[in-house]
């Protein structure tokens, strides 16, 4: 199932934004920006909430699931499946939209 928009008030489907694979959505503190795991990819998709753009795309490589950010909106945590190695958070930095750590948190 592909990720689209939705217009409330009509019921119609504004955009389709990603292909199928999406595993989770999380809105900036802002509500600027929404950043969509792939789990399928492996990537998180930045999306532009007002034109509904992808302005950037993060490779994880470990199954990114979910993602929570802090309350300044600064960085972004995401939780990563799986990998040999165990389970991992990547952590974001919004601003640059690039990885600026990856931390073991068991298997």
């Amino acid at each position: 199932m592909a990720t689209v928009v939705i217009d409330v008030s009509t019921h119609r489907v504004i955009v389709t934004l990603l292909p199928a694979g999406i595993s989770g959505v999380s809105v900036t503190p802002d509500g600027k920006l929404a950043y969509v795991t792939n789990l399928d990819d492996d990537i998180v998709s930045v999306i532009d909430v007002k034109t509904l753009k992808v302005v950037a795309t993060i490779l994880i490589e470990q199954g990114p699931s979910d993602v929570a950010f802090t309350p300044d909106g600064k960085l972004a945590y995401v939780i990563n499946s799986a990998s040999e190695q165990g389970n991992t958070v990547t952590v974001i930095d919004v601003k640059t939209h690039s990885i600026i750590a990856t931390i073991m948190v068991g298997l």
